[in-house]
């Protein structure tokens, strides 16, 4: 890259550093985000006299003077520091634009068009509505390129035409927002840039304009972090090879989820992608639906089109349509309706469909696991499909049991219904056909139980034209969480996926002698949860069916024998082998530790299981002694974010983590003291911590991965180390042809080992082990739990979406009462 000189306004070469090597993530130069205009001063200008008659001289000035007064040596600008007549550094500028804007130390918004005014601020303080309604209106908002360059610098500073400061980019999250569409915690940088969905992502971009078609997709590279020939003359196959290369790199399917606008083919069908980014314009809530809900395998592109394996609901077999659920919003599911053309080839269509609080299309009929392909149809393609294909009434089969009769009722609206009668021998089954009048639309709520014992709600809601045209606006499951989740069994696997919450004995005694009955005041939420509700982890004899192993709260009741100093009121925190998603539990004294004060009920809440795992495979397992190294994997999980902490307490030499992201690799090494971190998707995270001990490894490595790490653990500890090995969360199978020989070579010990499935005795040395060494450090600030987000316990389903994403950096807790 180029870099001007801001005294003496020339241009000299430079090369940024690794940012693996480098000691500091920004690098000492400024950086001008501004709009283009006429007479800006381009490279080939610079050097000659007559550039200072330019207009765009002016602001070359401005600028340097600014950065200098800020003591910043040198300044890039896109106009003067790109070599636009080099394709290849054109090229690798677009490419590398992203980086140099977050790299650098402060960047300068300059707005041509805005000057700040003594009334913009009330008595108050407060920027009043007229500076609002001006600051959005600038410009700047409305251009494609500079989304990347709001998104990407951290410290940012806005200025009005006369170079007067407005402001930062914190301080002005809220206008900032307003002007964009970008959710604040994105523009403040609370939560990274890459935890949004590809769908939100879309449709920031999707009201900004570029001088160049193509630059609507190139501009959008690296919010996307992929790379792509840059090929002007392309059109808008431009945006259909972004879309293709975002697929080829994510499978967060909101990538779908978009809806066709008033210059589209309403009515008609289409490919699989969007032909314009506009039609990501009403996109921005969208989130990729949970990996439970869309278990299939991973896309492909041939020939054929988009190759998708999976199972599918059945939407209207006589016309070969079925519906392909991947995204939601808080309010929405969104579908498309896919139309097959030939034997499994579909083509999209009528994609504006919504279905509306939906939870997760579980109960609707699927197909078989099939592979369907998806063509893609060129922009200008016309339809010669009909769009009257559906019948004017609608039979649905529902199973109920005898004593849920009751429960069968319907809220109507220009509807009725011509039938409700048993139509088998069955108990469990009835028919029900709804009659329409023409070009009306209604809704029906029908209650009742599955033939599994599992309660559920489905909302119909039905749009027809002239009694012809009929789509389905509505499927959800019911949310009352007395009726939705009382009679649900993990342990037998009935009904997987959804979430048991103990509302049924809300006064639980505690008849063992050592237990004592608390009152539920938070608890956190777990790995173990998510595989526990879908049916996949083996629960222990003596746990409930109830989910939730750790909790705080207050004591009600005790049993007759060893209070273990406790009272009657106390305030404590504890483990449990179940039963925490309540609002009483009964549990083992011994399980029971007494809450500081200075950590509040949801911090209490997220310290159990999280801090006694990471003390179980950092101490009894591990053997960490001081002047060790270890590696952490899954960095930013909350039993590494213990970890980290904990190693730092143990006196380690080095702390090494793996991540999905540089975002959580910063949080570790910034926020929790980590000596490096390594991106498990972009670096061979093995041969990094070789190159960062000087090839000799570390003695101890925490794996929650399996298999797939496996010969990079291996590889990565060193003579006579130790593998704590305390999950399997990529899979159980090793890799074909694993060299195991490393385990003789250098003598490493392998161990694996589970908390809950451990007996009280086990389990209460652990306990022990905290009260002496973790909770004094918490106290005194000297360690602390990290809260991502706590939720009202009636959100369960919410938050298990959070933590179903894996974009976390801390504890989830759900507050009860």
């Amino acid at each position: 890259m180029w870099l001007l000189n801001t005294t003496e306004l020339n241009l000299h070469p430079y090369q940024p550093p690794d940012p693996d090597l480098s000691d500091s993530p920004f690098l000492p130069y400024a950086i001008l985000s501004h709009t283009w205009g006429d007479g800006e001063v381009l490279f080939e200008d610079l050097p000659k006299p007559v550039s200072k008659e330019l207009p765009g001289h002016r602001k070359i000035e401005q600028s340097c003077a600014l950065a200098r007064s800020q003591n910043w040596d040198t300044i890039w600008i896109d106009t003067c520091c790109i070599n636009k007549s080099s394709s290849a550094e054109l090229s690798e500028a677009i490419n590398s634009m992203y980086a140099w804007y977050r790299r650098s130390s402060v960047c300068y918004v300059y707005l041509s068009d805005f000057s700040l005014s003594v009334d913009d601020h009330g008595a108050s303080g407060i920027r009043n509505s007229a500076f609002r309604d001006d600051f959005k209106k600038c410009r700047w908002f409305s251009r494609g390129w500079t989304l990347q360059e709001l998104l990407a610098p951290f410290n940012v500073e806005f200025y009005d035409k006369d170079w007067q400061f407005i402001g930062d980019k914190a301080e002005l999250a809220s206008e900032i927002s307003a002007a964009t569409g970008i959710k604040k915690k994105y523009i403040a940088k609370w939560d990274a840039v890459s935890a949004a969905s590809v769908a939100a992502r879309l449709s920031w971009a999707s009201r900004r304009q570029t001088t160049r078609l193509e630059d609507q997709a190139y501009c959008l590279l690296a919010l996307f972090d992929v790379n792509m020939p840059l090929l002007y003359g392309e059109g808008h196959q431009a945006f259909l090879r972004l879309q293709q290369e975002i697929a080829s790199n994510t499978d967060d399917e909101s990538l779908f989820a978009w809806r066709w606008g008033a210059l589209g083919r309403r009515g008609s069908h289409s490919g699989i992608f969007a032909d314009r980014l506009d039609f990501f314009a009403r996109s921005a809530e969208y989130v990729p639906l949970p990996r439970f809900a869309n278990n299939r395998a991973p896309y492909a592109f041939t020939n054929k089109g988009l190759a998708i394996t999976g199972r599918f609901t059945k939407y209207d077999l006589q016309t070969s349509t079925v519906a392909f659920f991947f995204a939601k919003s808080p309010d929405q599911l969104f579908t498309i309706i896919l139309k097959c053309e030939a034997y499994n080839t579909f083509v999209r269509f009528l994609p504006h469909l919504d279905f509306v609080k939906e939870m997760f299309a579980s109960h609707c009929e699927k197909t078989e696991i099939q592979t369907i392909y998806i063509r893609q149809l060129p922009f200008d393609s016309k339809s010669d499909l009909s769009t009257e294909i559906y019948p004017s009434g609608l039979t649905s089969s529902v199973l109920i049991t005898p004593s849920q009769v009751n429960y069968l009722d319907y809220a109507l609206k220009h509807w009725r219904v011509s039938a409700a009668t048993k139509i088998t021998p069955s108990p469990y089954e009835w028919d029900i056909r709804f009659e329409t009048l023409a070009g009306t639309r209604g809704y029906a709520i029908l209650f009742f139980n599955s033939n599994r014992g599992s309660h559920l709600t489905v909302v119909l809601d039905f749009g027809f034209t002239a009694g012809r045209m009929f789509y389905l606006a509505g499927l959800r499951a019911h949310a009352d969480a007395s009726i939705f989740t009382q009679t649900i069994d993990a342990r037998t696997n009935e009904v997987p996926g959804q979430i048991p919450l103990n509302q049924v004995n809300r006064d639980p005694v505690p008849t063992n002698p050592t237990t004592a009955l608390v009152r539920i005041k938070a608890f956190g939420l777990n790995r173990m949860d998510l595989l526990q509700r879908m049916g996949m982890y083996p629960v222990p004899p003596q746990a409930p069916s109830t989910l939730g192993v750790e909790f705080s709260g207050t004591i009600e009741k005790f049993g007759d024998g060893d209070r273990q100093g406790f009272g009657l009121g106390d305030e404590v925190f504890g483990l449990a082998y179940g039963g925490a998603y309540a609002e009483f539990i009964v549990v083992s004294t011994r399980m029971l530790m007494r809450k500081p004060q200075e950590l509040s009920w949801e911090e209490a809440a997220g310290v159990p299981e999280t801090w006694i795992t990471a003390t179980q495979a950092l101490h009894l397992i591990g053997q960490l002694q001081p002047g060790q190294s270890i590696l952490w994997h899954a960095g930013a999980s909350s039993v590494s974010i213990a970890g980290i902490q904990l190693s730092r307490s143990a006196l380690a030499s080095q702390i090494f983590v793996t991540c999905g992201s540089q975002s959580k690799i910063d949080f570790c090494t910034s926020r929790l003291g980590a000596t490096a971190g390594f991106n498990y998707r972009t670096q061979n995270w093995a041969q990094e911590i070789l190159a960062a001990t000087d090839g000799k490894g570390v003695e101890v490595v925490v794996d929650f991965v399996g298999g797939p790490y496996f010969a990079g653990n291996l590889e990565a500890v060193a003579a006579d180390g130790r593998i704590v090995h305390l999950g399997a969360l990529g899979g159980t199978k090793v890799p074909e042809g694993t060299d195991l020989g490393a385990f003789v070579r250098k003598r490493v010990r392998f161990e694996g080992s589970s908390l809950r499935a451990r007996d009280e005795i086990y389990q209460g040395g652990l306990r022990d082990m905290m009260v002496e060494q973790v909770v004094p450090g918490l106290v005194k600030g000297e360690m602390k739990v990290f809260v991502e987000k706590v939720f009202p316990w009636e959100d369960i389903v919410e938050a298990h979406l959070l933590m179903e994403r894996n974009e976390t950096m801390g504890k989830i807790i759900c507050r009860v009462g």
